[in-house]
């Protein structure tokens, strides 16, 4: 069981989240990364990937290589204020590059999802200054959320499916920390909790 609860853990990381909802989107609401088009979505996905899981993982694994973290599972609450600060900067950054060199804004779908996410990250940093909560469940739960939200859009419940499944998903992810003692009972609610108001609130706002 704990070497299922790791690989589900690694396979669903916050860090890869982001592109995970990107491809459901381009799957089943491409609506939703406008001005993407069928011919060049797959370019958004690529980027997303890069600036929001290739390039903060790297910057983890330097600091795990210069003893700034002593665990890539950071157990410590104060262990990871730091990187949550630098993934908040990177995934800030993402989206100023698409501001700035692409011209996009909030009439653009795409920014506002990257404007979401940024909120997602800079909850669970100020969370992180007060009490440990598990992100996996933070970016699990929020992952249905925004979906749901984005579902007022469709004419057809085109994400009914990806809500479901994506709602189930979040649970074992979920029960695979809890296996794993990664985080305690109430650490993964607060997670799943934190997750899901922000992505609603801040869905409902912008979308």
């Amino acid at each position: 069981m704990n070497a299922l609860a790791r690989l589900l853990s690694v396979f669903f990381h916050p860090l890869i989240m982001p592109t995970w909802l990107v491809l459901i989107l381009a799957y089943f609401f491409p609506w939703a990364l406008q001005p993407a088009r069928p011919d060049n979505i797959h370019a958004y996905v690529m980027m997303v990937a890069g600036l929001t899981f290739i390039l903060p993982a790297v910057n983890m694994a330097f600091l795990r290589w210069y003893g700034q973290i002593h665990s890539y599972n950071m157990p410590e609450r104060r262990q990871r204020l730091r990187p949550f600060f630098i993934i908040l900067v990177l995934y800030s950054f993402c989206t100023f590059l698409f501001y700035y060199k692409l011209n996009m804004n909030f009439e653009d779908n795409f920014f506002r999802l990257l404007f979401l996410l940024n909120m997602l990250v800079l909850v669970a940093w100020v969370l992180t200054l007060f009490v440990k909560v598990s992100i996996h469940s933070m970016a699990a739960a929020a992952i249905p959320a925004i979906l749901s939200v984005l579902s007022r859009y469709t004419e057809e419940n085109q994400l009914l499916p990806a809500v479901l499944v994506s709602t189930v998903l979040a649970g074992i992810i979920m029960s695979a920390r809890l296996q794993l003692q990664a985080h305690t009972l109430k650490e993964v609610i607060w997670g799943a909790l934190a997750g899901v108001v922000t992505a609603t609130v801040a869905g409902v706002e912008l979308f």
